[in-house]
Parts: structure tokens; sequence; C-alpha cells
């Protein structure tokens, strides 16, 4: 009885584990993610390699969406990917606010992975200090 016991436990612990690892492995990741622009800089122009991979096969697609977008805009289809564990997109970018791409599963709401390209706007000035320091007055 008691090695009936010990077998059936083993047994739901597993299918447990796999259950909870089942769309948690997946890895998503964007090169370059930051872009600074200057203070006579308007836009980012840059190319994004969006990568990832996953440890079974996925039916999934990448998406785009502007995050500081003044509007409701629609998210973006970039490209799907049937029955893979890995895929790679690169894409020609020009935008003035950040950018957030995520991966959705075939037919599902829900997000598996995603990752913001953020556009930092570089508006420090350094100025000359019009006294010296050791003045008194």
């Amino acid at each position: 009885m008691n090695k009936t016991f010990f077998s059936a436990f083993v047994c739901l612990l597993s299918i447990e584990s796999f259950a909870q690892n089942d769309i948690d492995d997946v890895d998503f990741w964007i090169k370059p993610s930051v872009c600074v622009l200057s203070e006579s800089e308007q836009h980012c122009e840059d190319s994004i390699d969006i990568i990832w991979r996953a440890k079974e096969m996925l039916s999934v697609c990448l998406w785009h969406d502007a995050t500081n977008a003044k509007n409701d805009e629609q998210a973006i289809l970039l490209n799907c990917w049937v029955e893979a564990n890995q895929g790679r997109h690169t894409v020609k970018i020009s935008t003035e606010t950040s950018l957030t791409f995520f991966l959705k599963k075939d037919q599902q709401d829900s997000y598996l992975a995603s990752q913001t390209f953020k556009v930092i706007h570089d508006t420090q000035r350094y100025r000359r200090r019009h006294r010296n320091p050791w003045s008194f007055f």
C-alpha cells in the first residue's frame, strides 16, 4: 500500500511540474533594446533583431505596438511561426516613441512574452557656470 501511494504521489508531482513549464519556458529578447536621441534628433532609425526560443514546439505570432501612442492604435502583426521552437525576425524602425514587441500563441489573447524597445530623449543641457567656485561674491 505504501509503495502504491508513493508511486501515485511521484506521478502527480511530475504531471504538475510539466503543466507549470508548459508555456513559461519561452526566452524572448530584442537587440538593441534602447535608443538615445540627442537634442537635434527627432526619430530613432534602427534595425532590431527579435529572437525567441522555447522548449517545446509552438505556433506563435510576433506583434508590435507603440507604448506611448496618442491614439488607440491596433497592434501590427510582424511574423508567424507554425510548430517551431525558435524564431528570428529583423525589423527596420523609425520611431520617436518606445515600441513593445510581444509573442502571442496562435488563437489566444494572452502574451507569452514581451520586450520593450525604449526611446530615450536626451534633453540634458550642459552650461558653464557664470562665476568661479572659489569666488565669494
